[in-house]
């Protein structure tokens, strides 16, 4: 089996700031495996203001056996979501990404045993632009 973790469950960012996130993902299996991610965020109409710069996400994922990698998610909220009045009382994103094997990837069971898919998730806690707090 595999493992596909975010090592840190929370991250706070306000709109416009820049945030640094991490999956770690693990190959327990006894052979080399490629895969992909795909992503979700909750609620689904904060989807338009949230950005990736740098994602993991980008391209396929290649892990040997035994090997263990945090891939990075650069990312930020865009500054409009504090102006929307939709987004008013929204104070938590959660970013949800899910771990698929290549299709071309013999090995995959290998990483994920029987399952054809490893998931995992991040909350994003947002802060109104106007907050005397800026948590980053």
């Amino acid at each position: 089996t595999g493992k596909f973790v975010p090592p840190q469950r929370e991250v706070w960012v306000g709109p416009g700031e820049t945030a640094l996130a991490f999956y770690r993902a693990k190959n327990t299996g006894a052979r080399d495996v490629t895969g992909m991610a795909t992503y979700s965020v909750t609620p689904d109409h904060v989807a338009p203001y949230f950005n990736k710069i740098q994602c993991f996400c980008f391209e396929e994922q290649r892990l040997s056996k035994g090997e263990e990698v945090d891939m990075p998610l650069f990312f930020f909220i865009d500054p409009e979501f504090s102006r929307d009045p939709a987004m008013r009382n929204i104070d938590d994103v959660v970013l949800h990404y899910t771990f698929f094997r290549a299709k071309h990837d013999q090995q995959h069971e290998q990483l994920f045993g029987n399952q054809s898919k490893a998931s995992e998730e991040i909350s994003t806690t947002t802060v109104p632009a106007n907050s005397a707090s800026t948590q980053a």
